[in-house]
């Protein structure tokens, strides 16, 4: 297969592929997002979350819209969202309140209520936008702009440009490290990655990699980077703890990458590999492809990995469907969803969502679940408010299970229908905050306990020049 450069939009085509993908697709991306409902019907777990099954936002490229997969059922619900022509990256913000479409045809990006699934907004950024990423505070949204090689930042609260900034030469893919300190860009036509401080915007360090560097994939602890080398039909492995980020493995894998996804655990590291229309599963352990799913379907483009990590979502842009692979024995599940025409998945898609704990009753008394709102945005020295209600209508208890890095005030204000509890919440430190409520129950219901997590980030900083 030889890549050919389009002189007018310095992208490169796949003819033998059939679509055109780099002018069309040259970034691509599907969302996964886990739909957590509050119903009783929800499977049940003394003191443990009951995850509904997700729900998947998938792009579709040539019908200029999204459509929206109930993972439980395995069908399309309600109507595709309109968005702008060409859509290809997606990110939602950390409280999953707000789903971001870069629509690359007409340079602008989506802003689209998951409430609602409607379209709130329509921002215009750089030429050719495609990976997108929200840092961990939720206050800015990072887009790669293929053609201008350049990177927009934009204030989420108020949707704004804040400022636009030069990287290296077609940037494709963006990640973000954990404490939002650092931004990871792959650089399609410099074959490297750029490596920026979100303080400054500054580059820290460039690292050479394979041809074509298409996305950027971390784990959960920020300490590698896999990078999908779609000319080099391979999958660079950076430790980002080194100084400087340095490639530590180079892991072969079927032509044309164009997508890679990581297991909750960081075990296992999911390729889906257009041209031979396989996955390659690498253990990430050892670095090294472990198995190979085959006969997956027509130009597989993106993937996902559902949110207890037993299932992979596989994005079939040549068959306008979704297919999935059990994790347990990597063997591809029968049936398939259709979708819209050309569906792409570029981006981390996961939607985050409070689980819905179910406590068993100690006696005959009914059960109750406590459901939380969802998860505030939350820097340093912030203050956000956090809430959660029983189904039962008692009153819940609210308080800080890591004080270290989180403080819970006094409850005051409700929210929601059922009579609930909300109270003040203040980050400490960068980490991960663990709110508990608890709800004691009464001669009518047992007690019920619930957990929610969230993200405390980094204040950003304001950078003056002083004489």
């Amino acid at each position: 297969m030889q890549r050919v450069i389009d002189s007018q939009t310095h992208l490169a085509l796949y003819p033998s592929t059939g679509p055109l993908l780099a002018s069309a697709s040259a970034c691509k991306h599907v969302a996964l997002h886990p739909l957590l409902k509050a119903l009783p019907a929800l499977l049940l777990f003394s003191a443990q979350a009951a995850w509904a099954a997700p729900f998947a936002y998938i792009t579709n490229q040539n019908s200029n819209n999204v459509s929206v997969i109930d993972l439980a059922t395995n069908t399309v619900v309600g109507t595709p969202i309109a968005v702008g022509t060409g859509p290809a990256g997606i990110a939602f913000n950390p409280s999953g309140t707000r789903l971001y479409v870069s629509n690359f045809s007409v340079n602008s990006v989506s802003v689209i209520d998951t409430v609602s699934n409607l379209v709130v907004n329509t921002l215009t950024v750089g030429s050719l936008p495609r990976g997108l990423v929200v840092n961990p505070a939720g206050t800015r949204l990072y887009v790669a702009n293929q053609v201008s090689n350049t990177i927009s930042v934009i204030d989420t609260a108020t949707d704004t440009l804040l400022t636009t900034f030069t990287t290296g030469t077609g940037p494709c893919g963006l990640a973000i490290s954990p404490d939002g300190s650092r931004l990871y860009v792959s650089n399609r036509f410099a074959n490297t990655i750029s490596i920026h401080n979100t303080s400054t915007n500054a580059l820290i360090s460039t690292v050479n990699v394979g041809t074509d560097p298409f996305g950027a994939t971390l784990n959960a602890s920020g300490t590698r980077l896999y990078v999908n080398n779609i000319g080099g039909a391979s999958v660079s492995v950076i430790d980002t703890t080194a100084s400087p980020a340095a490639v530590i493995a180079t892991i072969v894998t079927g032509a044309t990458p164009f997508a890679t996804a990581i297991s909750p655990n960081g075990a296992r590291l999911y390729v889906a590999n257009f041209a031979s229309n396989t996955v390659s599963v690498i253990d990430t352990t050892i670095n090294q492809v472990i198995s190979t799913v085959a006969a997956i379907g027509t130009n597989p483009v993106g993937l996902a990995v559902s949110p207890d990590g037993n299932f992979v979502y596989v994005i079939l842009y040549g068959d306008n469907a979704v297919k999935r692979i059990d994790t347990s024995s990597n063997v591809l599940q029968p049936g398939s969803i259709a979708v819209g025409n050309g569906p792409a998945a570029f981006g981390k898609f996961i939607k985050p969502e409070p689980a819905v704990v179910v406590v068993p009753p100690a006696t005959s008394t009914q059960m109750q679940s406590i459901t939380f709102n969802p998860g505030p945005d939350l820097v340093v020295g912030s203050i956000a408010t956090v809430g959660a209600a029983a189904s039962s209508g008692l009153p819940v208890s609210l308080v800080s299970k890591t004080p270290e890095v989180c403080s819970v005030g006094t409850s005051t204000l409700p929210f929601g229908a059922a009579v609930a509890t909300t109270a003040p919440v203040k980050g400490i430190a960068v980490g991960t905050c663990t709110v508990a409520a608890n709800q004691s129950g009464d001669s009518s219901f047992g007690p019920a306990f619930a957990q929610q997590t969230f993200t405390v980030g980094l204040r950003s900083i304001d950078v003056r020049s002083y004489v």
